[in-house]
């Protein structure tokens, strides 16, 4: 099973579309298969760990590019908020479960530098 996910990780580079552009590599994964790969990261930890490297290089490309601070999260703690996405949303794929990260937590900082100001 890993290897047949690796490599369907590997032939993912074409990508899905989405609003605007594409999507490549984990970003296509649905949260049903990283789910299982958390749970049993002994046995899945190749297919874990490709698929949060994913997430985190594009936590770091938003950060990059858009020049928004997303605090300093640790790799557990984004491996534990996407596993607690997914759980709710089965369905949706790794791009949608970190693009939802990156509102959530700008959301939050947005709202504590609000409060600092005032």
């Amino acid at each position: 099973m890993k290897t047949l996910i690796i490599f369907l990780i590997l032939l993912l580079p074409a990508g899905s579309t989405f609003a605007g552009g594409k999507i490549f590599g984990a970003g296509n994964i649905s949260c049903e298969t990283y789910l299982e790969a958390y749970k049993d990261q002994t046995s899945e930890q190749t297919v874990f760990l490709s698929i949060l490297s994913w997430c985190t290089g594009y936590l770091t490309a938003f950060s990059a590019f858009s020049q928004n601070d997303l605090g300093h999260p640790t790799d557990s703690d984004i491996a534990i908020w996407v596993k607690d996405y997914c759980t709710g949303h089965p369905a949706d794929n790794m791009f949608k479960a970190t693009e939802k990260l990156i509102e959530v937590t700008a959301a939050k900082i947005e709202a504590k530098n609000k409060a600092t100001k005032d």
